[in-house]
């Protein structure tokens, strides 16, 4: 629930760009969500659920992360998935398949919102100026050529202002940050 409020508040700020979709994945991902916990907390063995959900969340973070801490992460994953496969193989096939659901349907709505809540603004302002990232949903096919270009991002000698435009997907956003905070943010289909 913590984190459909986050992406709420997220939709609301100019900076994270982010487009109704997103709101909406995000709310069928917590009705999914909650329908799985409710599955698990009816069912029993929730052992075996939540164990499906970390395996799967450890496989996403340790594939994002292949380069610094993702080899550990996949190692976890693989001992998480051969311990619920372990726990599995002790119910009998119609009680399994039950358990394997309420798992699946956790992981199909825990893991997505998991990745909405870790997403960055396309601009965050800094004391120093300014860092600039490409939103999470662009990943996926959102965009046309290329997903994220910084232009023109100048920092003013000795102040703690900047200025910059970045194409994200077909649109250019202009940027203006002051003091660590976003003063103008405007968007153009470009």
């Amino acid at each position: 629930m913590w984190t459909a409020v986050l992406i709420g508040q997220r939709w609301r700020q100019p900076a994270y760009a982010m487009p109704v979709a997103v709101v909406i994945v995000a709310d069928a991902c917590t009705l999914l969500t909650l329908t799985g916990a409710w599955l698990v907390a009816r069912r029993g063995g929730s052992a075996r659920s939540w164990l499906t959900v970390l395996a799967t969340l450890l496989f996403l973070w340790g594939f994002l992360a292949i380069f610094s801490i993702g080899l550990g992460l996949l190692v976890a994953a693989m001992a998480c998935l051969a311990l619920r496969i372990r726990l599995g193989s002790r119910r009998p096939a119609a009680r399994r398949r039950s358990r394997v659901g309420a798992g699946l349907i956790l992981s199909l709505g825990l893991v997505p919102l998991s990745a909405l809540a870790m997403d960055r603004p396309v601009v965050a302002c800094t004391p120093g100026g300014s860092q600039t990232s490409v939103p999470l949903w662009m990943w996926f096919g959102g965009s046309s050529g290329s997903s994220g270009q910084v232009r023109g991002a100048v920092t003013a000698a000795g102040s703690n202002r900047s200025t910059g435009h970045l194409t994200v997907g077909g649109t250019t956003y202009a940027y203006s940050c002051a003091g660590g905070r976003l003063t103008r943010f405007r968007s153009s289909a470009g």
